[in-house]
Formats: C-alpha cells, structure tokens, sequence
C-alpha cells in the first residue's frame, strides 16, 4: 500500500512537470494595438461640408425691466395710529408730496398755541419798538421798556424753536415721497393698528424703467458699449449704461435703449454683445478636429471608404465652429 502511494505520487509530480514544460514551450499570437491608421468597411459616418462664412464671438445677458430706484418707506415714530393715507398703489407721486401720516392731534395743539403766543410776542415787541422810536425823538429814559423789549425778544426766540421742534415731531409722523415716481407696494394693516418705527410701509419706484441685469460677465462689459437687445422677439439697438462689481465674480449692469419703449416691469430682455467678428473664413465644427501625434487632424471618408485623416491648420474659435486656415477646401467632407 505504501509503494503504490509513493508510485502515485511520482506520476503526478511528473505530470506537473512536463505540464509546466509544455506551457513554457507553447507560442501564443502577440496582443495586437490599434493603430490610428486602422479603417474598417462598412461603417457609415456623419459627415460635414468645410463652410464659408462669418464666425462671431458672443455672449448673451437675460435682463428685466426694473427701476433704476425704489425707495422702501416707513415712518420715523412707532406706537401710533394712522391718520390717513393719500395714496394708493399704481399713483404717481412728485417729490415732496405727503403719502401717508400719522395722528399729529397733540402736534397739531401744541403748534396752535405755540403760534398764537408767538404773535402775541409779535404785536408785544412791534408796540415796544414804537416805544424805542418815540423815546429816541424826545429824549426819554425808556428804562421801563428797554428791559422789556429784550425780555420779548428772547421770549420769541424761544417760541420759534419750540415751533420748529413741534414741526420736526409732525413731519417723522409722515412719510413723503422721495422723488417724482410711482407707489408700487403699501403694506397690508388694521384699524387700530400702531405703527412699527423704521418698518416699510410704502414702496415708491422710478417712473422710467430700465434694464438691468446681474451677470458674471461683467469683466466684458464697458460704459457705452454697443449692445444689441432682444425684447419679444424684436431687435433694439442699445448700449451699457452702468457697471458695478458687486461680489468677486458678480456684476450688476444696466442698459440704455436708443428707441425709447415702455415694456412693463419685470418683462425681459437679451442682451447679446458681440466680442470679436471674424468675416469669410473656412470652418468646421469644433467637434470635427481631432489629435495624433500632436497633429491637428480631421477625418475623413477616402475613395475606398475608408475612414482616413490629414492635418489641418487651425484658427479662431467660436460658437462651436473653428476656423480652417490651411489643409481643407470649401465643400470638403469631414466626419464628426
């Protein structure tokens, strides 16, 4: 039993090596690379003609009709009610002009007898200075009055800055328009509400709107810059009337139409500024140029069939197209 183990296991460990034998001697096909060169029967391609024409450089703004200000109002003295309210949204208003107030019934007291003291003062100090007029033609002392008239004096004084401090408390009980504009917004309250200081509660806009946009591509843009705008599908001539960075890659533009049009607020319109214009060149889509060995390529279909490539010179880009400077003919096909 134990010599025919030992028989069995001699066979296999000759096995194993006259296996291994075998696969050290065995010749197999080498991998084989697909060259750049390799075309293939059979195999339909899209293909392009080589174009002439115009290559331009673009870029597009989405812009909207806005004011170019709003005023956001609130009154300057909270914990009252409202007296009234002389506007309502969609008036148009002139600068100066009284939108809304507050109940000034304890102003409007003080002011009344703060006015009649001082015309009193008034007629008080124009009888004194009679008196002043009368003692200097004859030669009175005028002891009595002089006291008196400088006590008048200072009393009036007094009565005129109490006025402007009364006047000053009713005008922060009022809101007042900014500018010649339109109320666009007036905030939803009750009866007996009270206002809330500082809180907005009228929104006035400019009359005239204009076109503004933020964008990232604000580094293009320049003041007076020729602009072309695209609003419901008609063209207006226009030009960049304003540019400021407002973040580190955010700009706020606004633009000026040289036919004056009136579009409500908020419509829309593109802005499309040309960057650079390339006339009557040779182009193929960028997505027709290819790379082999460092060469700039396109392909081909040859007279076979066959799918087949020659290096081209290329130059501007734009639009998806680029232009062909040398290595292809107007009408040439080249696959994509």
């Amino acid at each position: 039993m134990e010599k025919g183990m030992k028989g069995m296991a001699l066979v296999l460990i000759l096995g194993l090596i006259v296996g291994i034998c075998g696969c050290a001697g065995e010749q197999k096909e080498p991998i084989r690379l697909m060259e750049e060169t390799d075309f293939y029967e059979g195999v339909e391609y899209y293909k392009e003609p080589v174009k002439r024409g115009d290559l331009t450089e673009q870029i597009q703004i989405v812009s909207q009709f806005l004011p170019r200000e709003e005023w956001e109002l609130g009154f300057e003295t909270g914990g009252l009610l409202l007296s009234a309210l002389y506007v309502e949204v969609g008036d148009e208003v002139t600068e100066g002009e009284i939108l809304a107030e507050l109940d000034c019934s304890d102003l409007e007291e003080e002011l009344f007898r703060l006015e009649a003291e001082q015309e009193k003062l008034y007629l008080r100090l124009d009888y004194l200075t009679k008196l002043s007029e009368i003692d200097k033609e004859y030669g009175g002392s005028g002891a009595e009055w002089k006291e008196e008239l400088l006590q008048t004096e200072g009393s009036l004084e007094v009565t005129a800055l109490k006025i402007q401090e009364c006047e000053e408390k009713a005008k922060k009980r009022r809101i007042y328009a900014p500018m010649d504009g339109t109320v666009s917004y007036i905030a939803e309250y009750e009866e007996d509400q009270r206002s809330v200081r500082g809180e907005p509660f009228i929104t006035v806009i400019d009359t005239e709107l204009t076109l503004q946009a933020l964008t990232t591509d604000g580094d293009y843009l320049y003041e007076g810059m020729p602009v072309e705008i695209t609003i419901r599908d008609e063209i207006y001539n226009g030009s960049v009337t304003e540019v400021e960075q407002i973040r580190e890659d955010r700009y706020e533009a606004s633009f000026y139409l040289e036919e004056p049009v009136q579009f409500p607020q908020g419509t829309r319109g593109i802005i499309t500024i040309v960057l650079e214009e390339k006339e009557d060149v040779l182009y193929v889509p960028v997505k027709a140029i290819g790379e082999i060995d460092g060469k700039t390529v396109v392909f081909y279909e040859d007279e076979n069939g066959l799918k087949a490539y020659k290096e081209v010179t290329i130059g501007y880009e734009a639009d998806g197209k680029v232009e062909i400077l040398d290595g292809l003919e107007e009408g040439d096909l080249v696959i994509l």
